[in-house]
């Protein structure tokens, strides 16, 4: 009955096994004329079916199908990317890809067998032999010390059990093992010990299953294992954290040295087959201090996890950049409470997807209810409401002090610029960004004029205008969703349904002339598209606005811990900016230059 009842209370089930997704759709396309670095696309191939990048590589190089230009590559064609891997793994920060035992190199488990358990093939869940030499073993120091596990009473801890060392978890463990042994084949035994083991973590992601630590350990695929690289895995499973190849290398390296010899004793390892020296200890040393510095296989674990509407290979390239710059700003200001939030789409098409780095938090929340101060992103509305009152580019405006008496008080607007000339024409405070001249203009037209029309685009702005010009800065709270409603009304008002010259959308297509000329890429330079950045809260929001002639992105970072009056010197071109510049440059999409679609009577 005691036995009946172990079993009742056991959920074991192979079903999830068989039924696993192994690969996702098509990962997406690479364009013609496209760049995208080599070591991106190197990673994201090692969780794709198919060939490896190196294999893949070369042979695109002789179908003249990509040119290499240093660490970057060229398309000269539009190529498929194969599919990606499935992540099975349900925990948080954890990567996962079931394989079939017949996908699992025989270097593996011909290798676990012989140093774990050599008699595997013969016994039936438990092994007399090894349990009567562990018991000698405890009886001998009065404590259960040595339990003479085979690799199915492991499996059987590591899955429904604990590590207590009792005698009834021990005696439960021996019931389970020899019941898992009737359910199920050898092999399946197997297949289920090698997809469901930890192996430790890496960039903050646990390891689960073989499949993700020769991936994350090696970065390569499964076929490209070396036995000696087969020896360090196996060598890990005794204690992935005690054998950690990041903390306890020595510790490790004897392990391996041990098991590799074993494994050639017992012709499991071919005699011809080399270990490790001292060079490839320490080539893989530092290569595994870069990859633990790295992003890669935190931002495919978070890829898997976000619907937003774009390809795979996008999402990975977006999450990616994202991950870089966090890192950045927080090395920079030194502090964790920095965040990324976005929204992106067609604007005709009606297609919208959002991202908010923190995955703990809601993402609902994070876009379309928590507001952030816009900055300078509202000047672009604002200018195009001085236009369409008859303001010209070519016009001059002063960029002397100004003071308001407001109810509230005296307030003079302070201007980021320094020696500027005293007129300058309205092109040069749009493209620069200035306070002064925005102020002057609003101040020129009417206040009330500029409230009307503002109000059709920003509904929740303070009245009257004339009591709160700071607005006209910036001074307005909105979320990531209403400024991509803005910026959406904006263009297809002033863009896609235009019927006249936009002046105000042509000076802020040219970002060699922006906010962004400093930091813009040679790539980028030539290329024109809407950008303007926006720095608000002593660095606290920083925006990026970006419009290609069809896609739009609405870009935040910024903090959202406790605020005060520190400057963090994060800026919008800084930040938000260099986010937009990776992504675009880094995605395996062409880049075109824009063009406002006006009707045929205004040309």
């Amino acid at each position: 009955m005691y036995v009946a009842w172990v079993v009742t209370t056991i959920p074991i089930d192979k079903n999830l096994f068989d039924s696993a997704e192994k690969y996702s759709g098509p990962a997406g396309v690479i364009e013609a004329e496209s760049y995208i670095k080599k070591d991106t696309l190197k990673t994201f191939f090692n969780f794709a079916k198919g060939p490896t990048f190196e294999k893949w590589l070369s042979q695109a190089l002789e179908k003249n199908e990509v040119e290499l230009e240093k660490n970057r590559l060229y398309f000269l064609k539009t190529i498929e990317l194969p599919s990606s891997v499935w992540n099975h793994c349900t925990k948080i920060y954890c990567l996962q890809n079931m394989l079939s035992f017949e996908e699992i190199p025989s270097v593996f488990w011909k290798g676990l067998i012989g140093v774990e358990d050599n008699r595997f093939v013969s016994h039936m869940g438990v092994d007399p032999k090894s349990i009567l030499r562990a018991l000698v073993t405890d009886i001998k120091k009065m404590k259960l010390e040595q339990g003479g596990s085979t690799l199915t009473q492991q499996l059987i801890k590591n899955l429904y059990l604990t590590n207590d060392k009792k005698f009834i978890r021990k005696f439960k463990e021996m019931i389970l093992s020899m019941y898992f042994e009737n359910k199920f084949s050898k092999e399946e035994i197997l297949e289920i010990y090698f997809n469901e083991i930890e192996w430790g973590a890496l960039q903050g992601i646990k390891i689960k299953g073989i499949h993700a630590a020769v991936l994350m350990y090696f970065n390569k695929k499964m076929t490209e294992v070396e036995p000696y690289e087969a020896a360090i895995i196996i060598s890990m499973l005794k204690g992935p954290y005690y054998y950690s190849p990041l903390r306890h290398q020595e510790r490790l390296r004897k392990r391996a040295d041990i098991v590799f010899k074993k494994l050639q004793d017992l012709d499991m390892f071919s005699k011809n087959d080399k270990s490790w020296g001292d060079v490839e200890w320490e080539a893989w040393s530092k290569k595994l201090d870069l990859l633990k510095q790295g992003h890669s296989y935190k931002a495919f674990w978070r890829m898997r996890k976000e619907t937003f509407k774009k390809s795979d290979f996008e999402k990975y390239s977006m999450i990616y950049s994202s991950q870089k710059l966090l890192e950045r700003i927080k090395e920079k200001v030194g502090n964790k409470d920095f965040a990324i939030k976005f929204m992106i789409g067609n604007i005709e098409k009606d297609e919208v997807s959002g991202f908010y780095s923190k995955y703990e938090r809601s993402k609902v929340a994070g876009l379309s209810k928590e507001i952030h101060q816009i900055g300078s992103t509202i000047k672009p509305i604002l200018y195009n409401i001085y236009r369409k009152e008859g303001v010209s580019k070519d016009d001059m405006v002063e960029t002397a002090p100004l003071t308001f008496n407001l109810k509230s008080g005296t307030w003079q607007p302070r201007e980021a610029v320094k020696d500027l000339e005293e007129l300058i024409p309205v092109e040069e405070a749009l493209i620069k960004s200035l306070n002064r001249p925005n102020l002057r203009l609003a101040q020129n037209i009417g206040f009330e004029k500029v409230e009307e029309q503002l109000e059709s685009y920003i509904s929740g702005i303070k009245k009257p205008l004339a009591e709160y010009p700071a607005q006209l800065l910036g001074a307005v709270e909105l979320t990531i969703e209403e400024l991509y409603s803005v910026y959406k009304k904006f263009f297809i008002d002033n863009c896609i349904n235009g019927k006249e010259d936009n002046w105000v959308i042509e000076k802020l297509s040219d970002p060699k002339n922006t906010t962004i000329r400093k930091v813009v890429s040679k790539d980028l330079e030539n290329m024109k598209f809407f950008g303007k950045t926006g720095t608000t809260n002593n660095g606290y929001d920083n925006w990026f606005v970006g419009f290609d002639g069809t896609e739009l992105i609405i870009l935040w970072v910024g903090f959202e811990g406790v605020k005060n009056t520190k400057d963090l010197r994060v800026y919008g071109s800084s930040s938000a900016f260099l986010l937009y510049q990776d992504f675009v440059t880094d995605r395996g999409k062409r880049f075109g230059d824009m063009s406002c679609q006006f009707s045929e009577a205004s040309l």
